[in-house]
């Protein structure tokens, strides 16, 4: 009896040993997969702190904002329709076929008018700001990029 209590003592060790070592050591995959984009309050803090936009410029940014920001949201939601569209043909095991191929097509066409945009929004953003607020928001684009590649 003593010696399967010791059993149960040392296997029961060992496992929490091991998911603590595996909680340290695999990486979270939302941390390999998941892009995290600038939210609307990070994007105003930037362009008031970092930026130091004018009043004027301020004003100008509005209309230049909500157009993208509209835009944005017309793209994003039709990934996100295409992307439903793909779980529930790879929950009927198709992989390779016809549907699923539209569906792919769809999200890459999603994906690069939302490139599109966001490239135009950052042209458009480049209009209104001095040469140096430009040059420093080209860094942070970079930054972002780079911070948001995934592996």
């Amino acid at each position: 009896m003593k010696q399967i209590l010791l059993l149960v003592l040392f296997l029961g060790c060992g496992l929490s040993i091991g998911v603590f070592w595996g909680q340290k050591t695999v990486s979270n995959s939302r941390d390999i997969f998941y892009c995290e984009e600038a939210s609307k309050q990070a994007r105003h803090d930037f362009y008031e702190e970092a930026l130091n936009m004018t009043d004027q410029q301020k004003l100008l940014l509005i209309p230049i904002e909500d157009k993208y920001l509209n835009e944005r949201k017309i793209y994003t939601e039709r990934m996100n329709e295409a992307i439903i569209k793909l779980t529930y043909a790879l929950e009927k095991g198709d992989y390779e076929g016809q549907a699923v191929t539209r569906i792919l097509m769809d999200i890459s066409k999603a994906t690069r008018s939302l490139q599109r945009l966001s490239l135009q929004h950052l042209a458009q953003l480049e209009e209104i700001l001095t040469q140096n607020q430009a040059d420093l928001m080209k860094k942070y684009v970079v930054l972002r990029l780079r911070k948001n590649a995934c592996p």
